[in-house]
């Protein structure tokens, strides 16, 4: 599962982020209407929700990121883990908020 191994980087909806089957709380709970952003540099990793990055996170200064050291190919994935298996959600077509400066918009 996400979250349970050393290459696999979570944000769960209590805002606890996941690696290695250990978690660290990053941020509050999530509501379904938040919006999740995140931001990636090659080696390092940002979580932000509607239009701030948890953990005090600045992506364009490259500090205080969810995950850093992070290598090889990288893919999003989005689920849920819930008594009834549901999971709703959304791939924005465009963006709600800009990228962090230094950082393009899309997973390339």
């Amino acid at each position: 599962a996400p979250g349970s191994d050393t290459n696999s980087w979570v944000l769960d909806a209590r805002g606890d982020k996941w690696t290695n089957n250990s978690d660290t709380s990053i941020g509050g709970n999530l509501s379904s209407s938040d919006i999740v952003m995140l931001a990636f540099s090659g080696s390092k990793l940002w979580f932000g929700v509607n239009g701030s990055w948890l953990n005090s996170g600045d992506p364009a200064a490259g500090t205080n990121e969810a995950f850093s050291g992070l290598s090889g190919s990288m893919f999003l994935i989005a689920g849920a883990d819930t008594a009834d298996g549901t999971c709703s959600g959304k791939l924005a077509a465009s963006l709600t908020y800009s990228p962090p400066t230094g950082f393009t918009a899309g997973w390339a």
